[in-house]
C-alpha cells in the first residue's frame, strides 16, 4: 500500500495559518508588554508624584531665590494664590512682587509634604511650611499650613492655585495657653 501524496493546497493553507498565528504572537508579545511599559512610565502613580515633588521643589527654589522667570514658568495662566495675610493675587500681581523686591523669602522649609493626584492631570499638594522673609518691607515668618494645586498640560506640571494658611496652636474658648484639657 502505497502513502498518501500530500496535497499542495493543504500544506500551503497550513503554512499561511501558521504564519499568521506565529505573527500574532510575536506581535502579542513584543509590543504589547512595551506598550504596556510606556503606558506605566506615563500614567504610573509613583512616577506623576514624583513629577508633582519635582515640579514643587522647583516652585520651592524659585521663591526663596526671587526667580520671576522661573515662577513664570511654573504658575499657570490662570493662577490664583492667597498668601498668609489673605490678600488674593493674580499670576502677573505675584510676578511682579518678586520682580520689584517687594515679596522677599529669604528661607521656605517644606515640610510633610503630601501628593493627592487626582486623575492623571491634576494633583493637590499640602505641606507645612516654616518660612522667614518680608512683604512690603514688613517682616513675615512662620509656621503655615499650605496647598497648591497642580494641573499637567502640554508645558508640564503648573501650579493654578496656592493658599497658605498660619499655623496657630489650637485653644477652646476660654482655654488658657499651655493649659491641658482634662
Amino acid at each position: 500500500m502505497r502513502a498518501p501524496s500530500p496535497n499542495p493546497r493543504r500544506f500551503l493553507a497550513a503554512l499561511a495559518s501558521f504564519r499568521f498565528v506565529a505573527l500574532a504572537l510575536a506581535f502579542v508579545f513584543l509590543c504589547l508588554p512595551a506598550a504596556a511599559w510606556q503606558h506605566g512610565k506615563k500614567t504610573g502613580k509613583r512616577d506623576l508624584r514624583t513629577e508633582v515633588q519635582a515640579t514643587d521643589e522647583q516652585w520651592r527654589m524659585a521663591t526663596t531665590s526671587s526667580d520671576d522667570v522661573a515662577m513664570d514658568k511654573l504658575l499657570s495662566e490662570d493662577y490664583l494664590g492667597i498668601a498668609g495675610n489673605g490678600q488674593v493675587m493674580t499670576k502677573a500681581q505675584w510676578i511682579d512682587r518678586i520682580r520689584n523686591r517687594s515679596l522677599q523669602i529669604a528661607s521656605l522649609k517644606v515640610d510633610d509634604l503630601k501628593v493627592k493626584l487626582i486623575g492623571q492631570r491634576v494633583a493637590v499638594v499640602t505641606s507645612s511650611i516654616q518660612l522667614e522673609g518680608t512683604i512690603d518691607g514688613r517682616r513675615i515668618h512662620g509656621q503655615y499650613q499650605s496647598t497648591r494645586v497642580y494641573q499637567h498640560n502640554a508645558g508640564g506640571w503648573k501650579i493654578t492655585n496656592f493658599e497658605a494658611t498660619p499655623q496657630r496652636p489650637y485653644r477652646s474658648e476660654g482655654e488658657e495657653p499651655g493649659v491641658a484639657r482634662k
